[in-house]
């Protein structure tokens, strides 16, 4: 379940899981938080769709009360050990094409790799951030929440 935003005006912290229609009907009040939900959603309805089931989490000022988001974030966090080589390759090829992934869908892409030492995007993205914490007087290290889309193959 996706919770309502919380009294600093963010997700409250931690993981929530919904479904696309879910993360629709809380989060697209506006044409675009519409787009960018929509461009998350076609990118794991397509590029992504290859590494399904591993998990995909979805963050940033998208899931605020920010007038403007700037773009949405995304990771899918894979286990190596899981993945043929075909589709190591392409969570590789995704990972290398981030700044064109970011200007073709405004979507900030990240692959996180599920093993011991490797940079946990889901879990980075829980920080406000510098910006937001400027833009609410919070401190940088401040939670908030991500959602974790569930059976995100489905439309």
């Amino acid at each position: 379940m996706i919770p309502p935003l919380d009294d600093r005006g963010l997700l409250p912290k931690g993981i929530h899981s919904g479904t696309w229609k879910n993360i629709e009907n809380a989060f697209s009040v506006d044409q675009r938080r519409e787009l960018l939900i929509s461009n998350a959603k076609d990118f794991s309805l397509g590029p992504l769709s290859l590494l399904h089931p591993s998990p995909l989490y979805l963050a940033g000022s998208t899931f605020s009360d920010k007038i403007r988001p700037g773009d949405i974030e995304a990771t899918i966090k894979i286990d190596p050990s899981q993945l043929s080589q075909q589709q190591l390759t392409l969570a590789f090829q995704l990972q290398s094409s981030h700044d064109a992934i970011k200007q073709a869908t405004e979507i900030d892409f990240y692959v996180t790799l599920d093993t011991p030492g490797a940079n946990d995007f889901s879990q980075f993205f829980q920080y406000v951030g510098e910006k937001m914490a400027a833009a609410k007087n919070l401190q940088p290290k401040d939670k908030r929440g991500v959602v974790e889309v569930e059976t995100w193959l489905i439309p």
